[in-house]
């Protein structure tokens, strides 16, 4: 707005000398001769109006627009389109908790999100969801990241300019920062350098809170291998039930651990089969949970009391369950699913079997 404009809206038409003689000739000030105006009032914001789209009108564009840079090719897998359609349901329905436990499945097996989802995740603010978002934006999504200062929390992480971890940032921060830069830190140094990123962990772990301990050892789920099986047997002498927990949920998901043999025991002296008709014999299943259990259930993430007012051998049914694969009863048993849930009709534990199974498909999907 010109001086004389904004003069006369400061103090008001009624005290303003009034407005200088309007240009007709001028092709923008010309317009205003169309427009009927009944007082002053209205003429000064009309001609305000109109100056302000002349001034934008007449702004001059860059005369040279550099090209964008290319986007580099990617370095992890595209998940399948099934998996895509759940993480956009998981995000339109703000199912937080689905969401993040579907973004560290991504990192643990090396897929990156679907890029048509890229714009939709970076605008998200939930700090815990920014760090589980970090190892599966991909190269796409931190090179569209660099092109928004909205997104600039991208690049505050450990990236080099490249792109590429920084070990040296990625060390500092995991040994300096707070506990969500620290646990970012870490998994982004589990993408580059599992071995070195597990063992600054367990230098870390005997100084730590029981929820830091927590927290940490769950992004040992990225690049989770055999080679982690002896950190996180470690990790079930801890004194804290849910660093516990954590670590036999991950060492359920390596098939040759010693944790994974142990529940696979546990789950077989549980459950009998038979048969029952006289003809066409179906299968029966009957489940026995034992009276009670020793400190090494306990160890193994089996809480030993029950919270929630639930029966104690229903509870250390589902948990046993819950950490060995479906897959393991298909091949022993020699059933498929819905006949093994069928066999399991009538037995008083067959709730809690099926809830085990239940979460289990969710666990080692």
């Amino acid at each position: 707005m010109n001086a004389e404009l904004l003069k006369i809206a400061l103090v008001g038409t009624a005290r303003a000398k009034g407005l200088s003689p309007r240009d007709d000739g001028h092709p923008a000030e010309g317009l205003l001769a169309r427009v009927p105006m009944s007082d002053p009032e209205s003429e000064l914001l009309l001609r305000a109006g109109v100056e302000a789209v002349v001034a934008a009108a007449g702004h001059l564009a860059e005369g040279e627009v550099q090209p964008l840079p290319e986007a580099p090719a990617e370095t992890a897998r595209r998940p399948a389109e099934r998996v895509g359609g759940l993480l956009q349901t998981a995000l339109a329905l703000d199912a937080q908790g689905l969401f993040g436990g579907m973004l560290d499945e991504l990192a643990a097996c090396n897929l990156h999100l679907p890029h048509e989802l890229l714009p939709e995740v970076l605008e998200l603010s939930d700090s815990r969801l920014r760090q589980k978002l970090l190892p599966v934006l991909g190269e796409r999504g931190r090179w569209l990241a660099r092109l928004n200062p909205q997104w600039s929390w991208v690049g505050q992480g450990a990236l080099s300019p490249s792109g590429q971890p920084d070990l040296e940032r990625l060390q500092q921060l995991f040994q300096e920062g707070e506990l969500p830069e620290r646990c970012r830190a870490l998994a982004a140094w589990r993408r580059v350098d599992p071995g070195a990123a597990r063992e600054a962990l367990l230098v870390s772990l005997p100084r730590e809170n029981a929820e830091t301990r927590g927290r940490l050892v769950s992004e040992l789920a990225i690049g989770l291998s055999l080679a982690d099986e002896a950190c996180l047997e470690t990790c079930l002498d801890d004194r804290s039930a849910v660093v516990r927990r954590i670590a036999a949920q991950l060492l359920s998901r390596l098939p040759a651990s010693a944790l994974a043999a142990r529940m696979r025991a546990r789950g077989e002296g549980m459950l009998a089969a038979g048969k029952k008709g006289l003809v066409f014999k179906s299968l029966t299943l009957a489940c026995t949970p034992p009276e009670s259990i020793d400190k090494s259930w306990e160890r193994d993430g089996i809480p030993q009391k029950p919270t929630g007012g639930r029966g104690q051998r229903a509870t250390w049914t589902e948990a046993v369950f819950e950490l060995i694969p479906p897959s393991h009863w298909e091949s022993h048993l020699g059933a498929g699913p819905d006949v093994l849930i069928q066999a399991l009709r009538d037995d008083p534990f067959g709730p809690s079997v099926v809830a085990g199974w239940t979460r289990a498909c969710c666990r080692f999907a």
